[in-house]
C-alpha cells in the first residue's frame, strides 16, 4: 500500500469505503488503508470519495475521524492543504487531531490566523477539543486569553466534552474549579452538563459535582435528579457516600439532597442511628434539614 501512486491509493481506498458490505475482512481493509495513510494520500481519498458520491469538498465533512488521524500525524501540512481546497473552513477535525499531537504548533497556527477569516471559528473549536484531549488545564489557560467573544458557548463546549470524554467528571471538576471568572465557571458546567450527549453514570456525578455545587445553585436540578437516579437504584452506596462525606465539612447541600433522597426511599431510620452514632460530624445539620425535606409520595 505504501508503494502506491497517491491517486491509484485513492481510488482502492475510496472503493473500500464506500463498499455497502460491512463484514470483518472489508472493516480491517478500511483499517489498513487508514493505518497507512499520509496528508497527500488522505487529501487524495477525501477527493475521490467526494467525485464517487457526487459531492463538492465542503458537502462532504462528515469524516472527522480521518482528519483526526491525519492531523495527529502531521497537521501542519494537513491544514496547509485543508485551507487549500476549503477557503472557508470548516477545519474542525484537523484542528483537532493537530492540536492533540502538537498543541503549541496549533495554537501558534491559530495565533496567525486572521480573527475574522472564514474558518476561524472552527479552527479555534477544534483546538480547545485537541488540547482538552491530552490537558483540560492547558485548555483553560488558553481560553482565559482568547478574545471576551470567542469565550462563548460553542468554545466552552467542545472543551468540556472533551475533558469529560477524556478525563470523566473528576476533569470536569478540576477543569471548572480552575477558572477565575464565576460567570465562565457556570457557562463550563452548564454548556457540557446540559447536553444530550452527556450520560455519566448518577454516582459519578454525585461524587465530583457535590463540592461545585455549594457555589453553583444552577446545578441544582441536575443534583436532584442524579441524586434521586443514585439512590433508587443503589441506595447502600449513596448512603456510604453520605455518611463518608457527613465527616468533612463544605459539601452541605450535596448532604441534604442525598438525605432527602434516602429518607424518601425508607432509608430514614438508618440516617437517624448513624446520626446518633457520629453526633459531632459537620454534615449533621445538613443531613437533618434534608430528612425534614424528604420527598413526598416515595
Amino acid at each position: 500500500m505504501k508503494s502506491m501512486p497517491v491517486q491509484e491509493f485513492a481510488e482502492r481506498m475510496a472503493e473500500a469505503w464506500l463498499s455497502p458490505k460491512a463484514d470483518p475482512d472489508m472493516l480491517l481493509r478500511r483499517g489498513l488503508y487508514l493505518s497507512v495513510c499520509d496528508v497527500e494520500r488522505g487529501m487524495a481519498f477525501w477527493k475521490e470519495q467526494s467525485r464517487r458520491q457526487g459531492l463538492r469538498l465542503d458537502e462532504n465533512y462528515k469524516l472527522q475521524d480521518l482528519f483526526q488521524a491525519l492531523g495527529h500525524r502531521d497537521g501542519k501540512r494537513l491544514m496547509e492543504l485543508m485551507v487549500q481546497a476549503l477557503p472557508k473552513g470548516p477545519y474542525n477535525g484537523a484542528a483537532h487531531g493537530w492540536a492533540s499531537a502538537a498543541p503549541r504548533e496549533a495554537v501558534d497556527w491559530l495565533n496567525t490566523l486572521p480573527e475574522s477569516a472564514p474558518g476561524y471559528d472552527s479552527a479555534l473549536q477544534g483546538i480547545m477539543w485537541g488540547l482538552a484531549e491530552n490537558s483540560p488545564a492547558t485548555a483553560l489557560y488558553a481560553y482565559e486569553r482568547l478574545r471576551p467573544q470567542d469565550q462563548n458557548y460553542h468554545t466552552a463546549l467542545n472543551m468540556t466534552l472533551s475533558t469529560v470524554r477524556n478525563f470523566g467528571l473528576k476533569g470536569l471538576n478540576e477543569l471548572a474549579m480552575g477558572a477565575k471568572d464565576p460567570a465562565q465557571r457556570q457557562l463550563l458546567l452548564t454548556s457540557v452538563l446540559n447536553h444530550p450527549s452527556t450520560n455519566e453514570p448518577p454516582a459519578e456525578f454525585v461524587r465530583w459535582m457535590a463540592g461545585p455545587l455549594e457555589t453553583a445553585p444552577y446545578l441544582r436540578a441536575n443534583f436532584d435528579k442524579m441524586a434521586s437516579r443514585w439512590v433508587a437504584g443503589a441506595p447502600d452506596e449513596a448512603m456510604a457516600w453520605l455518611q463518608q462525606n457527613a465527616q468533612q465539612p463544605g459539601q452541605d447541600t450535596a448532604l441534604s439532597i442525598v438525605a432527602a433522597s434516602l429518607a424518601g426511599k425508607g432509608k430514614g431510620e438508618a440516617l437517624t442511628a448513624w446520626l446518633a452514632e457520629n453526633p459531632n460530624a459537620p454534615g449533621q445539620t445538613a443531613i437533618l434539614n434534608g430528612m425534614k425535606d424528604k420527598p413526598k409520595g416515595r
